[in-house]
């Protein structure tokens, strides 16, 4: 992937990222934030893979874009939760969607991205009001774990924040650690 961008922070508050990324969605697109409603949640489905697709394209990605995006279009008419749980899949799978989109939401309240942030709310958007709105189907709450390599920085703040209370793992293989 491209130059990843480096956010002061790697970890951003729930309400960062509503109020600077969703509401900037649902203005954008100028259709109204009702998951329950089928028609609002079909345009939804559908901008998050046109959005998937330019994404894709932008990080030579287009074929694993395409083949996600018919994931999404295939659940175009299902219900609330069976839509969250394609989204909840494609999200966790080894792709450049967790990676980039992990990447755009860190820099959430940053005034120095703001226009990176912005320039990425019809492309990722979409998917990721789709992922958080519908997070009501999850039926039980659930730990995602994942390898990531962070910056001294990154590393400072977590230990400052969160003192000792984080879970932490070191393998020299980087498959084995993922």
């Amino acid at each position: 992937m491209p130059n990843p961008t480096s956010p002061s922070r790697s970890f951003v508050g729930l309400g960062d990222i509503q109020n600077d990324f969703l509401n900037a969605v649902t203005s954008h697109f100028k259709i109204r934030y009702q998951l329950r409603n089928a028609a609002a949640r079909r345009l939804w489905v559908e901008k998050a893979a046109e959005g998937l697709i330019v994404e894709g394209k932008i990080l030579g990605k287009q074929k694993e874009a395409e083949w996600m995006a018919e994931q999404l279009l295939q659940v175009k008419e299902a219900t609330g939760k069976e839509i969250w749980e394609v989204c909840a899949r494609l999200y966790t799978m080894e792709s450049f969607l967790y990676k980039k989109m992990n990447e755009i939401m860190r820099l959430s309240g940053e005034k120095k991205h703001t226009h990176l942030l912005q320039s990425k709310v019809p492309t990722f958007g979409p998917f990721a009001l789709l992922l958080r709105g519908l997070t009501q189907h999850a039926n039980k709450k659930i730990t995602v774990y994942r390898g990531s390599e962070l910056t001294r920085d990154i590393i400072e703040q977590y230990t400052y924040l969160g003192g000792d209370r984080f879970f932490s793992s070191v393998h020299l293989n980087k498959p084995v650690s993922n």
